[in-house]
């Protein structure tokens, strides 16, 4: 077994270690004088300890023996890091005089496992990227990772490794239009890795306490560009092909999170929307009517529902196409006259509902009603032609009066049901709720 450069310790029969390269001591963050002399036993984390010692007295006890490579934890200052180890009975060989052990750190796989499990999961994509920027940390031995996201998640910037340098942060997390930011620039147009070393990097951001910048584009299947991967680095050195490899793979890894993130998002919000408006559907809005009647709210919370007059005579006219145009545009007028903590909601053909909480007046209730009322009867520029239709109005008020929530549904539309006998084109308001006397004993 060869030292070398690998991380390998060897210990007597006793237990204590009699020699340890520089690359065991740097994985286990201490010295090498501090691990000469030291225990085996001590540097094991407490619950793999009846199995680390068993595969030593193992080792001890049949020289010239091996072993099969050993998963157990050691401790590096005090943390437990995952490692295999691979042992080798050395007790006969007059220069060592002990077993030889050589370790792997394997938290990278365990890693790379986890990120997969939370994708497979659908957890918090952040949750994810943090994982994923954790990799990229110890693979490049303590560079500094930024995963800069530029989605449907918003503007994301994952930063591990310390701060970024100064002259490079304006690079990373604020960028002007077109973005014009060294990683991402030369990721656009490059289309693949890009570095900047020494003298270059200078060059173009000015005095930074780095000596390489490495990038790399995390594009989604189709080609799009997601955001950058990027890499600050202490040597002024290109990557190697080996860190090369690593660049693209956690590229790869961060936009499969991406991804699959994005489409259970869209799986998840068209089950609680309307196809053709992309309102709330009914699911949606009785929840949202649900969790408000769980809460102490202040004000009173109106529920309106609203149905198209005339509606049925466009389909029969001009056809269902524009039908549809009207229901996307009466949509899109409701929900501009909303306030932004109002739901509007299609509940299916022409039916829709309103949620409006935390009013301080019934009447304002009836105002918006009215309001509703005269954005849907302005007449609706359609593919065929020129259309108007109108709308009626039921509304209830939750004064916490109603038993459960199927009571409060159903006087809104009892109230819907009298706009509509009474005229149309007009809104009603359900009476209160009777209280309940008490019996007399």
């Amino acid at each position: 077994m060869e030292a070398g450069e690998h991380a390998t310790l060897v210990f007597a029969p006793g237990g204590d270690f009699t020699y340890a390269s520089p690359a065991a001591a740097r994985m286990m963050d201490t010295t090498v004088d501090t691990l000469i002399g030291s225990n085996f036993a001590d540097w094991i984390h407490p619950p793999d300890l009846g199995t680390a010692l068993d595969a030593a007295a193992f080792l001890v006890d049949h020289p010239n023996g091996e072993r099969p490579p050993l998963e157990v934890h050691l401790l590096a200052n005090g943390v437990p890091l995952l490692v295999e180890i691979v042992g080798e009975s050395l007790l006969d060989d007059p220069d060592v005089r002990g077993v030889a052990i050589a370790i792997r750190d394997i938290r990278d796989q365990e890693t790379t496992k986890q990120i997969l499990d939370a994708v497979m999961r659908a957890e918090r994509v952040d949750r994810t990227l943090r994982l994923i920027a954790e990799l990229g940390h110890r693979q490049f031995r303590g560079g500094g990772v930024v995963i800069d996201l530029d989605t449907a998640i918003g503007e994301l910037t994952e930063v591990l490794g310390g701060e970024i340098p100064e002259g490079l942060r304006a690079l990373t997390t604020t960028r002007p239009p077109g973005r014009s930011g060294l990683p991402w620039e030369d990721a656009r147009w490059s289309g693949d890795l890009a570095h900047l070393v020494g003298a270059d990097l200078r060059s173009r951001v000015g005095s930074v306490d780095v000596g390489a910048c490495w990038s790399c584009p995390i594009r989604a299947t189709d080609g799009l560009l997601l955001g950058v991967l990027t890499v600050w680095m202490e040597a002024a050195a290109p990557p190697s092909p080996a860190e090369t490899a690593l660049l693209r793979r956690l590229a790869t890894l961060t936009a499969f999170a991406i991804e699959r993130w994005s489409r259970d998002q869209q799986l998840e919000h068209a089950a609680g929307h309307d196809l053709l408006t992309d309102l709330p559907n009914r699911s949606i809005f009785t929840s949202t009517v649900a969790r408000r009647r769980n809460r102490v709210t202040l004000g009173l919370d109106a529920i309106l529902f609203v149905d198209l007059d005339g509606f049925k005579a466009v389909n029969d006219t001009l056809g269902h196409a524009a039908g549809d145009e009207v229901l996307v545009t009466v949509a899109a007028r409701m929900s501009e006259l909303l306030r932004s903590d109002d739901t509007v909601a299609r509940l299916g053909g022409d039916e829709f509902a309103v949620l409006c909480p935390g009013l301080a007046d019934v009447a304002l209730a009836a105002l918006v009603a009215e309001r509703l009322i005269r954005a849907v009867e302005r007449p609706i520029e359609t593919t065929f032609g020129t259309v108007q239709v109108g709308a009626s109005v039921g509304i209830a008020v939750d004064d916490g009066a109603d038993v459960d929530l199927a009571s409060l549904l159903n006087r809104a539309d009892s109230a819907l049901y009298l706009a509509k006998g009474e005229g149309k084109g007009c809104w009603r308001m359900a009476p209160p709720v009777e209280p309940v006397a008490s019996s007399a004993r």
